[in-house]
């Protein structure tokens, strides 16, 4: 690629995910509204519900917390995480700015990219892969399903939906990457290690990082000198968390069609929601809890957000759901080609240039 193809790419790249970002935003303070001064707000304060408690692939209703709790407490409790997430991923890595600064000039996200940059590319990215698989399986007869059937099970109120859709990023990144092996990939390897040679680091400092690497492995192995993805590239993730990560994705994807469920799911969703897991699981390992439930959030919350704004406040607000799909399409194709762009780079075989050499005059005769 050329260098003036690679300042375009890059600026183009920077823009988008700088527009975005902005409107992760954008949906954040409607979420902040819709909460505290609508209709919704007053329908979540009357509602209660159980929400499901999970760890370690275990998410069900039999799992479920013991009492009823608020709708509207269990919302505002998730979105007060979802700023928190924000703010961890607004400082993740290089930074924002340096890491947008970064984008513009090398037209693509690396390692060392801050989380809401990375983010953007890879949320539409995903998106738009997971219209196209949705697309593929319903041609060949295996579609996803649908939340309910109201002849099979009850569709949910406007208040339900719109709690258990903010709980899920939450709940779900629990019980199927955060507490699970995937989050102990670390400490198991220090015990590992304990076992084979003998040494290893005290009681507490082990406690310490079965925490931390239980938010973020990232961390937890730079704590312990092991390789990680932001010095390492891919391969600063082990072997055993591949096949956790790959695990975690299996049982996430069949967990969307479990018996007794509540839900209508089919079989295609167990393809996509397992797609989807396969990337939150590597931004867990990558980054942190913190990404792994912004980029549940995306799909589960960020165009939920912009229907019900769009329903309750009108006006412009009701071109919100149009302009978050449309961005997320475009955004997400010119990831998709990029991420082409750069695999078809790395397989071809290049052309080393030859060096062409002046071939010198022959002497000429000389005459006495």
């Amino acid at each position: 690629m050329s260098p003036t193809s690679r300042a375009v790419l890059g600026w183009i790249s920077a823009i988008a995910a700088l527009f975005v970002s902005f409107t992760y935003m954008v949906a954040m303070g409607m979420a902040s509204a819709l909460v505290t001064a609508t209709q919704l707000a007053s329908d979540l304060m009357s509602s209660s519900g159980r929400p499901v408690l999970g760890v370690f692939y275990i998410y069900s209703r039999d799992t479920a917390f013991p009492v009823r709790v608020s709708l509207w407490l269990l919302t505002s409790v998730c979105i007060l995480i979802f700023v928190a997430c924000f703010a961890a991923g607004l400082r993740s890595r290089d930074g924002f700015f340096s890491s947008l600064k970064k984008l513009s000039r090398a037209g693509r996200i690396t390692s060392s990219s801050n989380w809401l940059v990375a983010m953007p590319l890879i949320s539409c990215g995903l998106y738009v892969v997971v219209l196209v698989v949705t697309l593929v399986l319903e041609l060949v007869g295996v579609p996803p399903g649908s939340l309910c059937d109201p002849h099979l099970n009850p569709c949910p109120t406007q208040a339900q939906l719109f709690a258990g859709l903010a709980y899920a990023p939450v709940g779900e990144e629990l019980a199927y990457r955060i507490i699970t092996p995937l989050g102990l990939v670390i400490p198991i390897r220090i015990l590992w290690r304990r076992l084979i040679t003998g040494q290893g680091p005290s009681i507490s400092r082990f406690l310490s990082i079965t925490g931390l690497s239980l938010l973020s492995p990232e961390r937890a192995k730079r704590k312990t000198g092991y390789p990680t993805f932001t010095m390492n590239g891919w391969s600063g993730v082990h072997w055993l968390e591949w096949i956790f990560i790959v695990v975690s994705s299996v049982l996430f994807g069949l967990a969307h069609v479990e018996s007794g469920g509540g839900t209508n799911w089919g079989a295609g969703k167990v393809v996509t929601a397992a797609i989807s897991g396969f990337v939150i699981a590597i931004a867990f390992v990558a980054y942190g809890a913190y990404a792994a439930i912004l980029l549940h959030w995306f799909f589960d919350v960020y165009f939920e957000i912009s229907l019900v704004g769009s329903s309750i406040f009108g006006g412009l607000f009701s071109l919100l759901p149009f302009v978050f799909v449309l961005t997320s399409l475009i955004v997400g194709t010119l990831s998709i080609l990029v991420v082409i762009g750069w695999v078809v780079r790395r397989i071809t075989p290049r052309v080393s240039p030859t060096t062409y050499k002046t071939p010198e005059p022959e002497g000429l005769p000389v005459e006495a």
